[in-house]
């Protein structure tokens, strides 16, 4: 679940929003205001309490729900701030647990004179984390503007600094960019980060996994854990009879739920003797199992990664 516009309008502060007889009659009374807040502070309470709501309510209706939250890319300050203009108040959700991750939408240029990205992405890893999640904006438009190499800089700090991953705004702006994103910055697999604070148990391996050949490449199959959700499926791959969650390059697929077979065609780039598969369970907040057992197929020309 993801709030995006979990704001006040632009401009608020200076027009006054939103003096309208309701909001100013909560604001004046012991039962809408009983800390007997500022006009901002209150204002920003509001939002606040119903993030709070939403994200309980999710909670005990769906605990698996991951409940993110869009946010002015300057946390505070002058200017078109989160805190200050809009009334967003993100560090105080993440410091009581009462959302998952936020993206502060960082669409700025590293050397844009007011809104710099280096420094206001510090300003939230610094500020603003605690033991939530962030995933900071990066404006997709800045490969027209500032060209790609501005992009690359950009993924390249986020992944520095060691930030579970990042989001791109908008997916227009990326239409002549996807082959560079796919092959030059993101060539790989990823499983999506997990979320130990909602629930940390991993689920069974699968059991039975074979790897046979087939007319269309090599099939390979498992059978499911028990389990009371859909699950899905990491498929790894190596050319060695090693194999290890920690090596991306060895993941060939991350399955769609209640899967329990993929057909590997691989790419014949190179010769190889024999191939080795193992497979893991994903359930829905990203907790892998432990690998299957790991099967051998032999063949003369098997396609590696």
């Amino acid at each position: 679940m993801h709030f995006d516009h979990i704001r006040y309008p632009e401009g608020s502060v200076r027009k006054g929003y939103s003096h309208d007889s309701a909001s100013v009659a909560r604001f004046n009374s012991a039962e809408g205001n009983p800390a007997k807040l500022s006009w901002a502070h209150w204002q920003r309470d509001q939002i606040s309490q119903f993030v709070f709501d939403a994200y309980n309510l999710i909670g005990r209706k769906k605990p698996w729900v991951k409940v993110s939250a869009a946010l002015i890319g300057k946390m505070s300050g002058s200017g078109w701030t989160s805190y200050d203009a809009v009334y967003q108040d993100g560090r105080r959700w993440m410091e009581l647990g009462k959302v998952d991750f936020i993206m502060p939408m960082i669409y700025r240029e590293r050397a844009h004179p007011t809104m710099p990205f280096i420094p206001l992405l510090a300003a939230w890893q610094d500020r603003a984390s605690s033991d939530r999640q962030i995933y900071p904006g990066l404006g997709a438009r800045l490969i027209q503007s500032a060209g790609w190499g501005e992009i690359v800089a950009q993924i390249k700090e986020v992944r520095r600094r060691g930030l579970p991953g990042l989001v791109f705004f908008s997916a227009t702006g990326l239409e002549r960019a996807w082959e560079l994103l796919g092959v030059d910055e993101f060539p790989y697999w990823s499983l999506a980060p997990r979320s130990p604070w909602k629930d940390s148990t991993a689920p069974p391996a699968p059991t039975s996994v074979t790897a046979e050949w087939s007319a269309k490449g090599i099939v390979v199959q498992w059978k499911a854990p028990e389990a009371k959700e859909a699950l899905q499926y990491v498929v790894y791959r190596s050319g060695k009879p090693s194999l290890s969650k920690d090596d991306v390059y060895s993941i060939v697929t991350v399955t769609g739920r209640d899967r329990e077979e993929y057909l590997d065609e691989p790419p014949l780039r190179e010769s190889m003797r024999e191939v080795y598969y193992a497979v893991s369970t994903l359930d829905r907040l990203s907790n892998e199992s432990p690998l299957s057992s790991i099967v051998r197929v032999s063949g003369s020309s098997i396609g590696g990664r």
